[in-house]
C-alpha cells in the first residue's frame, strides 16, 4: 500500500459516517462517532471492498477500535492477496 492509502481510508471511514476527512485523524474511535451503527459498518466495508478490493468480516471490523486499526487491516488483506 502507499502513503496516501492511510488518506483513502480516512475517506471511506468519513463516507461511511457522513462527515468531513478533516473531522477524523488515524487515532479516532470511530464508534464514538455520530452515526456509528450496523448500516455505517456495511457502508465502510463496501467503501474498503471497492477501493482495494479487501474483504472485511464483521467481526475483523469489531475488533478494530481506530481508524489506525482499520488501516492495519486493510493493510493486511492488501498484502495478503499479493
Amino acid at each position: 500500500m502507499k502513503k496516501n492509502d492511510a488518506d483513502k481510508v480516512l475517506s471511506a471511514v468519513a463516507a461511511a459516517f457522513q462527515i468531513p476527512p478533516p473531522g477524523l485523524m488515524m487515532t479516532s474511535s470511530f464508534r464514538l462517532l455520530v452515526g456509528w451503527d450496523s448500516l455505517a459498518a456495511v457502508m465502510l466495508v463496501t467503501e474498503i471492498y471497492a477501493e482495494y478490493r479487501a474483504h472485511i468480516s464483521g467481526k475483523e471490523l469489531r475488533a478494530c477500535e481506530t481508524v489506525a486499526d482499520v488501516f492495519a487491516l486493510v493493510q493486511t488483506k492488501v498484502q495478503a492477496s499479493v
